[in-house]
């Protein structure tokens, strides 16, 4: 990869946030992190991690999912304790579109995924921004800020006919009443 190409790839808008690191986990620097993506089947050897509002590249030395993929271990490179893994604790993990082309064949979790993404009807009306995605198991709900409040909407009442993924744009039937609450 060029310098350049690098340095473009630094921009949270020529990335995709593909997790987030929750903490330290155990003692040689390894850290827990819910990953939106399979790991294992895209072999990543590096990845952005959000400090400070700028991405950071750290080398991944190895990863490791859970059985159902809402879990991971991640150990970086040159990070070889609990104290030097702390700096990670609540960072979003980023990468690359360009890398990464065809995200959708790789989602293990679409609804952590498009969360900050805008939400339009299937007219292409703006909802709003999606700022949360609640995974109760009986009425998944996402969060969406529409005329300046939060709403919840039901998963299973809405029908998402496109995600676009580059435009970080959701595009879906949503019942008009849903909104009117």
């Amino acid at each position: 990869m060029l310098f350049n190409e690098a340095k473009n790839n630094l921009n949270f808008d020529n990335c995709y946030k593909i997790g987030k690191i929750f903490k330290p986990h155990a003692n040689k620097g390894q850290v827990s992190a819910k990953i939106f993506v399979a790991l294992e089947i895209l072999k990543l050897e590096s990845v952005f991690v959000e400090m400070n509002k700028n991405l950071i590249p750290f080398f991944i030395d190895y990863s490791m999912s859970s059985f159902n993929n809402a879990s991971a271990i991640i150990k970086f490179i040159g990070i070889d304790n609990m104290e030097s893994s702390k700096i990670f604790s609540s960072n979003n993990v980023y990468f690359p579109k360009i890398q990464l082309p065809d995200i959708e064949d790789f989602l293990t979790d679409f609804e952590n995924f498009i969360i900050e993404y805008l939400l339009y009807t299937s007219d292409n009306k703006l909802v709003g921004k999606i700022l949360e995605f609640i995974d109760d198991n009986k009425n998944p709900l996402f969060v969406v800020e529409y005329k300046n409040a939060d709403v919840l909407l039901p998963i299973f009442s809405i029908e998402i006919i496109e995600a676009d993924f580059q435009n970080q744009k959701i595009i879906a039937n949503i019942p008009q009443s849903l909104l009117e609450l």
